[in-house]
């Protein structure tokens, strides 16, 4: 039985439950579930606070299930436990802490031990005496030993009396308030006829069966002792926590109206109460002088109820209780008490190194026995650093991690902490303890020498060393952690073998350099950890002979790539080769062969697709046009800026070249793709101006397409995919622009309520990150066509306009075309004859504005145009005609220029396109 109240966990429990009998579980109790994520489930860990040690052998917890059990070492037995008890309740404090996260939660687990019926009735002594005068009255009571049952509760505990046999001059008088037991005289009794009576009194339970206890009674007929001692008054006082052992506290005294030794009284501590009263306090049998025997500054009691209790020298005696209530008063200013929990049974703190921050290491509680400032505690960390104290509960404080711990860096720290009080003078006090960090294993074993290349002679006896490795790890060498063995892999054990502990390689073979002239393997080092963690070191053993090795590359084709935003002097890759032979022989310089260096060049698509298609096959280049350096050692290093768009891939070939005599080479072919950056804008070709005019007709025949961009971006992939926008317009939503081709289109069929000037604001921009952007103006204006029938009719004055207008546009526009092809081939020849590597020259575009159609200054300035379209713009709300111009629309006055990234900035000509 289980019950979860706040933070508490209470668990109910019969007395004498065999050992390892399960309680509970704590963390299925107080609902672990709900408080920390299923995946720190596994990292908590249960423990018991060391404040409980007296109470903790008669239990277990596991620290990593949290399941609650009897101990096998204790019996758990109520009556011992709890002797002068009605209750029985075991508080056990509990720890719940991660050793991963900041988690920590301390329980107050309460257990109930219910009591079974294991203890029968009992007399003091099972034989006693009593005598009665024959003159008594009838009826009389007289006492008589009772019984004690150590069980409590309606059924287990002392219920009922019997005496046999029934059918004398007596009977029982008794009630479970009183725990007095009377003989009662019913019957006259007559000293010549009978003058003893002998008896026997069952005590019973209430247990199913009942458990009993007998008292055996001689009755004597004489005389009767028949009254108790009565205390005069009722005791308390108020006393100094300075008060020295044996100072007399009060004197009490009690009557008995009884004569002779009946009469006399004597006076005792009840032995019914804590041991903690009964080595405080003294009473004189005879006068009744309460004394102090303890020292109440060593504990921390405000409150004493004493139980004194006062019989008389009857035979059997009465007893009377009174309690006497001792209140400590607080005039010593003592200094606070330090308890530490270590969340285990060592005498020091043991946390991972993995621990994160906000991990509890220890539990700080502070007592203080006074009262008032004198009592009031703070404590602090005197050497703070890796570890902080937290606040927990009253007197109570965490001890934390503060920053990430290393054990490689520091294995045991020193933690001090000190608490002091408010009074006057402050008394502090302090305590040093371990924080000892476990070892993880976040090192692997490192090499202490790097044996890439080593070498034997051929011949060699077998078991011959040939090297020796060594690898070091910082994890603790004590643990598996630190402990590190060797391996080798890659090579039969015919061949190499290596011994674990010491690392020496040995040759089990005789090796015969016309057979095998070298031996490639691996050795790892290993340590033992969880996981374990190892390195590795490739090993080439030559076996040694005369100059007739060629050279090798590792690789016959080297493929490296390169960023077209590389600088000069970075290096590209390494070119690796082996030459296994020794002194010159196996020397040797990796150089470039003459003669062998080739390029591939693209040609740049659309900008649309954002693909890029190859134009060539590799073609040669002079070497002097390579921009790589190779350095003897095989290093490869840029030695001058690349570019994508001129240039995507470089081949060549390499030789090593060893200095034997005569000396030996081999080739290998490199080749290096240059990989593409966003670093070229999309390039407007159509229309190649800043602002252009359209115009567009009214009716449902007129094109739906006004027109087209077209745009080349030199980049590949996304850098080069361009999308086109609208970024700001005046239009109400009449125009729209096609995100992926350019075409800029009307959404609806216009009429005469359309007409009017309009103007978009369009940018083209590239995928790329960041992107790179043009900005191009279109001012569209919306005139009479097919759908003319909806304009206003003026005569033949205005169709003689739009004729003469249209002709106007068709030979501007001819003009154009052929000036543009003109200006194209002419920037084709001058690319041509500049002698680029590769092809591809530079192109400019001259900036010139272009004009199709009539402009009306009136409409293209939105001013005062009576019976005009509507000028409503639906993002910006209506406007005042007078009042409408470029800069009330988002626009700026244009001069001609293409803009890059940001319209309205700082101008620039468009830059260089290479295309085909």
């Amino acid at each position: 039985m289980v019950t979860v109240l706040a933070a508490d966990i209470h668990y109910a429990i019969q007395e004498e439950s065999p050992p390892g009998t399960l309680i509970g579980n704590v963390p299925e109790a107080m609902n672990i579930a709900n408080l920390v994520s299923q995946a720190n489930l596994p990292y908590l860990r249960y423990s018991f606070l060391s404040g409980d040690s007296s109470l903790q052998n008669y239990f277990t917890l596991d620290a990593k299930t949290g399941d609650l059990k009897l101990s096998s070492t204790g019996l758990l037995d109520r009556e011992v436990l709890c002797q002068f008890d009605a209750t029985c309740v075991i508080d056990l404090q509990v720890a719940v802490q991660s050793i991963q996260s900041q988690f920590f939660r301390k329980l107050l687990v309460s257990v109930d031990v219910i009591d079974i019926n294991d203890n029968a009735p009992q007399f003091k002594e099972n034989y006693t005496t009593l005598t009665v005068s024959e003159l008594v009255q009838v009826p009389s009571s007289f006492p008589l030993p009772s019984a004690l049952d150590k069980d409590t509760g309606e059924n287990n505990s002392l219920q009922s009396y019997e005496i046999v046999p029934q059918e004398g001059p007596f009977e029982l008088s008794y009630s479970k308030s009183n725990p007095n037991l009377m003989l009662r005289v019913i019957k006259e009794l007559d000293h010549e006829t009978q003058d003893k009576y002998s008896i026997k009194i069952i005590a019973r339970d209430g247990g199913v069966p009942p458990r009993e206890g007998i008292l055996y009674a001689d009755i004597f007929v004489e005389d009767v002792n028949d009254n108790a001692p009565v205390f005069t008054s009722s005791y308390a006082k108020v006393v100094d926590e300075k008060v020295i052992p044996g100072t007399v506290l009060l004197t009490l005294t009690a009557t008995d109206r009884d004569s002779g030794k009946n009469g006399q009284v004597r006076y005792s501590l009840s032995s019914r109460q804590p041991e903690s009263i009964l080595s405080m306090f003294k009473i004189d049998e005879r006068t009744g002088e309460l004394r102090v025997i303890g020292n109440f500054q060593k504990v921390n009691t405000e409150v004493y109820k004493i139980e004194v209790e006062a019989s008389d020298m009857g035979d059997p005696p009465f007893t009377t209780k009174t309690t006497v209530n001792i209140t400590v008063e607080n005039t010593i200013n003592n200094p606070p008490k330090i308890g530490i929990s270590y969340f285990s049974s060592n005498d020091y703190s043991s946390i991972s190194e993995y621990a994160n921050l906000g991990v509890a290491v220890a539990l700080i509680q502070v007592t203080d026995t006074d009262r008032g400032p004198n009592g009031i505690v703070h404590c602090n960390l005197t050497n703070r650093g890796y570890f902080e104290l937290q606040s927990y509960d009253v007197k109570e404080y965490k001890v934390i991690v503060a920053k990430p711990l290393d054990r490689e860096t520091i294995s045991v720290h020193n933690v001090t902490v000190e608490c002091y009080d408010a009074g006057t003078p402050v008394l502090s006090t302090s305590r040093t303890f371990q924080v000892r960090v476990t070892d993880e294993n976040d090192n692997a074993p490192v090499f202490v020498e790097k044996l890439t290349n080593i070498s034997v002679k051929e011949n060699n006896e077998i078991g011959a060393q040939v090297a020796t490795v060594r690898a070091v790890d910082q994890d603790d060498p004590s643990t598996g952690n630190g402990r590190v063995t060797y391996s080798l892999v890659g090579v039969s054990e015919n061949e190499l073998t290596i011994d674990p502990v010491t690392g020496v390689i040995r040759a089990m073979t005789s090796f015969d350099y016309e057979k095998k002239q070298v031996v490639n393997f691996t050795v790892v080092a290993e340590d033992s950890g969880i996981p374990k963690r190892s390195s590795t070191m490739v090993v080439c053993l030559k076996i040694l002979d005369e100059n007739d090795q060629v050279p090798y590359f590792v690789q016959s084709r080297f493929s490296m790539r390169v960023s077209e935003s590389a600088k000069p002097g970075e290096r590209i890759g390494e070119l690796t080769a082996c030459d296994f032979e020794e002194g010159d022989n196996g020397r040797f310089d990796i150089t470039l062969q003459p003669g062998s260096g080739r390029i591939k060049t693209v040609r740049a698509g659309t900008g649309k697709t954002g693909n890029k298609e190859e134009d060539f096959n590799y073609e040669g280049i002079d070497d002097r046009y390579l921009p790589f350096v190779i350095r003897p050692n095989g290093s490869l290093i840029l030695r001058e800026l690349i570019d994508y768009e001129a240039i995507s891939s470089y081949e060549f070939e390499v030789k090593v070249t060893d200095r034997g005599v005569p000396p030996l080479s081999e080739t290998a072919t490199v080749v290096v793709d240059v990989t593409d950056e966003n670093d070229n804008p999309p390039t407007v070709l159509h229309p190649n101006v800043s602002e252009v005019v359209l115009t567009a007709l009214t009716g449902s025949d007129a094109p739906e397409t006004l027109m087209t961009f077209e745009v080349v971006d030199r980049d590949s992939g996304l850098n080069g995919l361009v999308k086109f926008d609208i970024t700001a317009r005046n239009d109400s939503s009449r125009f729209r622009i096609d995100s992926s081709t350019g075409d800029v289109r009307r959404t609806k069929v216009f009429t005469g309520q359309d007409s009017g000037t309009y103007k978009l604001t369009i940018i083209v921009y590239d995928e790329g990150n960041p992107p790179l952007s043009d900005m191009r103006t279109v001012v569209i204006h919306i005139v009479g066509g097919n759908g003319t029938a909806n304009l206003p009719r003026t005569g033949s004055d205005q169709y003689i306009v739009i004729a003469v207008t249209l002709v106007c546009i068709t030979i501007l526009l001819s003009v154009t075309i052929v000036l543009v092809i003109v200006i194209m081939r002419r920037i084709d020849r001058r690319r041509k004859s500049a002698g680029h590597g590769g092809p591809g020259g530079p192109m400019q575009f001259q900036n010139a504005r272009v004009c199709t159609g009539f402009s009306d200054p009136i409409k293209l300035d939105n001013f005062g145009h009576e019976g005009g379209g509507d000028y409503r713009d639906e993002d910006a709300g209506s406007l005042d005609k007078k009042d409408m111009n470029d800069s009330r629309f988002g626009f700026s006055s244009s001069n001609g220029s293409l803009t890059k990234g940001n319209p309205g900035g700082d101008h620039h000509q468009v830059m260089d396109g290479q295309f085909q």
